[in-house]
């Protein structure tokens, strides 16, 4: 047999088996492992190694860093809904729409048309390649929504067949109650015993030297089940999130009596990590146009125009969570995504706006409306005059305090070019926020901002971190295993070692 540029197929070292527990808390599973068999075992009789991930910065950059190789400097991912300056408006990531802008092909392509084969279930965030060298099986059963795609149409027909079309539904983040609570807790775990029983499918319906599989249900636990108690947080079950977290252990036997051999190295890793939510997004918007006027009035002397309230924030906080919810359910994804932006941007004048809020998971994203970038860019690209408005930003966020605690609400103010230069940086926020308080607060103040109150709205009690780790077991090479998975962007590295060696 030989590989599609006429070379002679290779022959594995061993088969690698890698497993993403996307988005848990190591602490969390350490803690429980006694109630977790399966894990323990590997665990116990594996290497664990913690990793830097670029989510420490960025969140939702986490997937696209392990995918390309790279940072998000190069890849330009850093959420699923992701500003376009052409267009003056948001997209999917890996909407089509992009193009070359956003696209890239994932390391594992490389292996596949070396002639290794490959089979990858449900990597998040990626646009499909018609002529991918693996068979690859996209958005099945993921965190994120969007239609499923795979690189060979007819085993997914047949794996949704088998297992459903999607198990683990969708999420919308509004505040939940007691009932709905137990019920994401039995879906979540019908959902990752249905993407166990898929992998265990896939593994034995065809040979393979890689497999990635990424499961996304502990994700979608941890955001919704994590046990905390505060005004915005969701009525959680005790030890729901534990439940769904046994659940997949059981189911983990079977897959580990399939793979485990004396030819195979098992890799089971995360990301990046879920904790207590903090964000503050909430209040974002509302100090950016504040802080916006008043740069304008005081710095730029101009007279504004006094824009009227978005529609659809009054909506998000005026409509109750199960009426989104069932109108979330029967809207399409891409009139969410038109709520979303107008909610965001629907009252923003653009030729008085010299920096705006982004959607984000929990750190604060912020855009300038750079002339000669921004299709409608109002602050001036020169160093003197972004510079001047940048320093004067910095000063006025870490003004800000908790009016409860008068601790401050900014921890740190980072530009994105001093984090993650690269030909594509220019799609990211141009400042990264990381809050201070270590839960959602409801009222800040100022000088510059007077008062703002407001509450989160997601009823997500977990959300994320940028801890990740990964535990190598197996049939891994003697000597130092994983001396060189540093970060997230190091597992191409690793697994053309295990490949090879």
């Amino acid at each position: 047999m030989s590989t599609s540029n006429g070379q002679a197929k290779p022959k594995a070292s061993r088969r690698v088996f890698m497993m993403q527990l996307d988005s848990v808390n190591l602490p969390f599973v350490q803690e429980n492992l006694d109630q977790l068999p399966n894990l323990k075992q590997l665990f116990d009789a594996g290497k664990l190694q913690r990793t830097k991930s670029t989510a420490d910065e960025i969140k939702a950059s986490a997937w696209g860093s392990f995918a390309s190789a790279s940072e998000p400097g190069t890849h330009g991912q850093y959420f699923p809904l992701q500003w376009d300056p052409e267009t003056m408006s948001m997209h999917r990531a890996i909407d089509p729409y992009w193009g070359e802008r956003l696209e890239f092909e994932p390391f594992w392509y490389e292996f596949g048309r070396a002639g290794y084969q490959c089979i990858v279930l449900d990597p998040n965030e990626l646009m499909p390649h018609k002529d991918a060298p693996v068979l690859e099986i996209l958005n099945w059963s993921s965190q994120e929504n969007g239609w499923a795609t795979a690189s060979d149409p007819a085993v997914l027909k047949e794996l949704q067949s088998k297992f459903g079309r999607r198990p683990i539904g969708k999420e919308i983040p509004v505040k939940k109650s007691l009932a709905w609570s137990k019920k994401l807790r039995d879906q979540a775990i019908r959902s990752v015993e249905k993407k166990c029983d898929a992998i265990l499918w896939l593994a034995q319906r065809q040979p393979w030297d890689l497999f990635i599989a990424c499961i996304y249900d502990l994700h979608r636990a941890g955001h919704n089940l994590w046990n905390a108690d505060d005004s915005h947080t969701s009525a959680v079950p005790k030890d729901a999130l534990l439940d769904v977290f046994k659940a997949f252990d059981q189911k983990l036997s079977t897959i580990l009596d399939e793979i485990q051999d004396d030819n195979t190295a098992i890799i089971i890793y995360s990301l990046h990590g879920m904790d207590e939510n903090k964000a503050q997004n909430h209040l974002l918007p509302e100090i950016l146009k504040r802080l916006n006027n008043k740069y304008l009035e005081t710095e730029m002397e101009m007279e504004l125009a006094r824009p009227k309230a978005g529609i659809m924030s009054f909506l998000r906080k005026a409509v109750p969570p199960r009426i989104q919810y069932y109108a979330a359910n029967l809207l399409s994804e891409r009139v969410q995504d038109w709520v979303v932006g107008r909610q965001y941007h629907g009252a923003l004048k653009w030729d008085q706006t010299a920096a705006f809020a982004l959607p984000s998971g929990d750190e604060g994203y912020i855009r300038l409306n750079l002339q000669g970038r921004e299709k409608l860019g109002f602050l001036p690209n020169s160093g003197n005059r972004r510079t001047h408005f940048v320093e004067w930003l910095r000063e006025r966020m870490q003004e800000i305090k908790v009016t409860q605690t008068g601790e401050p609400l900014i921890e740190r103010f980072d530009l994105i070019e001093d984090l993650f230069p690269g030909p594509r940086s220019y799609l990211l926020p141009d400042i990264i926020l990381q809050w201070k308080p270590n839960r959602p607060v409801a009222e800040v103040q100022s000088e510059a901002i007077g008062t703002i109150k407001g509450s989160l709205q997601t009823g997500r009690n977990g959300n994320h971190s940028g801890d990740s780790f990964a535990v190598l077991t197996g049939d891994m090479p003697s000597g130092d295993v994983g001396a060189n998975l540093k970060k997230i962007t190091d597992y191409k590295t690793l697994v053309g070692e295990l490949l090879t060696q």
